[in-house]
Order: structure tokens, then sequence, then C-alpha cells
């Protein structure tokens, strides 16, 4: 399965060009490339926002557990956005498993 979770950046002003979010990525995240893809990693030009998707790919996570995937807003367009700040995001991906009870005809 997939589900997908969109993260607002903000900034202050407006640019005549399209502003590239740059992200780093923490070492302690224990997610891999194949159990998430990002996309929307531009602020549009004339815009005061950018949507980052994250989206999770639920069947390269283990059935048990749960995975991390933390990071932060390395620069947006070449710019820090928070001069000395430590501002890191962090998404937890796992898998729900629902049990139903059946009667011995295989009704719930």
């Amino acid at each position: 399965g997939i589900t997908s979770i969109e993260i607002e950046v903000f900034v202050s002003t407006a640019s005549s060009s399209d502003r590239e979010i740059m992200l780093t990525f923490d070492e302690t995240s224990t997610a891999t490339a194949d159990q998430y893809t990002m996309e929307g990693l531009t602020i549009p030009a004339g815009a005061f926002v950018g949507v980052i998707k994250v989206t999770s790919h639920y069947d390269a996570i283990p059935e048990e557990g749960s995975v991390f995937l933390k990071f932060s807003i390395a620069s947006i367009g070449g710019s820090r956005p928070l001069e000395n700040a430590q501002l890191f995001l962090g998404i937890i991906f796992y898998v729900w498993l629902m049990f139903m009870e059946m009667d011995g005809k295989g009704r719930t």
C-alpha cells in the first residue's frame, strides 16, 4: 500500500524564480530509499509556500516494527532558512495489521 503526507514550507518573500528546497537527512533515520519517495522540493516563482510530498511504500516496510525518517531543511534557493537553528522533521512509517475473528464458517 501507499500513503502520503504533505509538509508545507513557507518563506517570507516571493522570488522571481523557482527555489529548490534542499534537505539534510539525519544519520539516525532507519528508513531506506525503497520505503519512501519525496516530491515537490521546489517553491515556485512568485509563491510563498512549497509543498513537500512524502509517500511511504508499505510493501517495503517490515510487517513487524517500524522505520523512521528524520530530515531537516538545509537551504531554500541557496539560503539557510533558519540561521543557527536545528529544526528536524520526523516521520514514522509502520504497517498496521487488522485481525478479524472468524466463526467456524468463515464469517466475521
